[in-house]
């Protein structure tokens, strides 16, 4: 959410009642008044269903730091706030014109020319051409590498692996490019042979699947075009059934490689008890287009369009909101969780519907985070362990947070280890991917 590092630090320094001489809220909006240097407080305004950020500041950063210190405010310190029935004009007149203008953005997008259907039909004819023969000429690289044995790639030099991935690209097949990509890392360390046999092996089978793509099923056929790299608009998307429920994001992150920022959040629901990931991306000084807000053990009301898949995870949300506490009520943000064996078992099965699923989030319960020889484990009543992902900041953590006692833990599943995302415990969720805690 916040521009830079330097933001966050400068927002914090700003998150006491004391500096605010005003902050209110209603079910719509928090607004406040932010003394500064001047005569004049500045005034500082969250819209929640974005949540969307405006401040009377000189500052070009956005948000501001005002606007972070008011938003972590809210999360942290809620009981500061007047409730009101309607907020002030400076807010009102901001809100309206925020509505109109999404107003006119639907209006636009109704009003839009009708795609030209044969010029469309032509494009996608001509691309699977050019993914058919990316397919090819990998298809033959994958079989020489078989024949003459992964050590020879640890002789490859980056140039190699460089065209290999560009050729992908010039193909049009952009997830075949990737796979590539990580091939490349794992072959250069030159002490990972097992896990690239594993990555050439999947990326083989991608290859022959796709060669046979019609004899399958529709879910694996969305998967595997996914694979190669097809995108789905957001139109498609938007026209598949939605799940719509209260979902608590379980965690936010940003990465950021060159100048492209990716945002990931995760998210159950709490009546469907579905997993979903959302996947964004903007260039480093477009991060106002990400969302905004859904930190960890937030409650956003939202429907959820699933991308095709035999294990649909990832998904875009449409009339989504934050909820206050006021507006969850009693919504319980505990869900249920499962064993470490029915783990095992249901990622057995969504291997079995899509071979290339990757890490997927389960809530396991019962389990003690233990650290031995230097080492980060699960364990179940029954002695049963599973390896945690060495990130040793976050796991620490969670062996703090845990105290040595059962605790319920969320995170992705890899196939051979855990990657811990949060944790429940005392009634409290904690986002081990940052610093937030939040009451349950």
């Amino acid at each position: 959410m916040a521009p830079d590092s330097a933001s966050v630090k400068a927002a914090q320094k700003l998150t006491s009642t004391s500096k605010w001489p005003l902050l209110e809220y209603n079910d719509d909006a928090i607004w406040g008044h932010c003394q500064g240097s001047g005569s004049k407080p500045y005034q500082s305004r969250i819209d929640l269903s974005g949540p969307a950020f405006k401040c009377s500041c000189p500052s070009r950063k956005f948000p501001c730091k005002h606007g972070l210190a008011l938003f972590l405010l809210y999360a942290q310190q809620q009981n500061g706030f007047t409730r009101q029935q309607d907020a002030p004009d400076w807010v009102a007149e901001w809100l309206e014109s925020r509505a109109d203008r999404e107003q006119k953005k639907v209006e636009r997008a109704q009003n839009k020319k009708p795609v030209d259907a044969a010029a469309k039909e032509k494009r996608k004819e001509q691309r699977e051409l050019k993914v058919s023969a990316g397919v090819e000429e990998l298809t033959l690289w994958a079989e020489d590498v078989a024949r003459t044995g992964l050590a020879d790639l640890q002789n490859k030099n980056y140039q190699y692996w460089k065209n290999l991935e560009s050729r992908m690209v010039d193909a049009q097949a952009p997830g075949l490019a990737n796979h590539v990509r990580q091939m490349a890392s794992l072959a250069i360390t030159g002490d990972r042979m097992s896990e690239l046999a594993a990555s050439l092996s999947r990326l083989y089978l991608l290859l022959n699947a796709y060669d046979r793509m019609e004899q399958l099923a529709e879910d694996l056929q969305a998967d595997i075009r996914t694979q190669i790299g097809w995108q789905w608009s957001q139109d498609e998307l938007l026209a598949i059934h939605p799940v719509e429920d209260v979902w608590l994001a379980l965690s936010h992150s940003q990465t950021q490689e060159d100048r492209l920022v990716m945002q990931v959040i995760h998210l159950v629901g709490l009546e469907s008890g579905r997993m979903a990931k959302v996947v964004n991306f903007a260039h480093e000084t477009q991060r106002s287009s990400l969302v905004m807000g859904w930190r960890g053990g937030q409650l956003i009301r939202g429907k959820a369009h699933f991308y095709p898949s035999g294990s649909p995870l990832r998904a875009i949300f449409a009339d989504a909101a934050t909820l206050s506490p006021e507006r969850a009520g009693d919504t319980h943000t505990t869900p249920a969780g499962m064993s470490l064996d029915a783990m095992f078992n249901q990622y057995e099965q969504l291997l079995a519907r899509n071979p290339w699923v990757g890490p997927y989030p389960f809530i396991v319960d019962a389990v003690v985070p233990w650290r031995q020889d230097d080492a980060f484990w699960l364990v179940d009543a029954g002695g049963k362990a599973v390896p945690l992902a060495e990130r040793a900041g976050d796991l620490w953590k969670l062996l703090a947070v845990s105290g040595g006692h059962p605790v319920r833990v969320v995170g992705e599943w890899c196939g051979d280890r855990f990657n811990p995302l949060g944790v429940w415990a005392e009634r409290q969720y904690f986002d081990v991917t940052s610093r937030q805690a939040l009451a349950a």
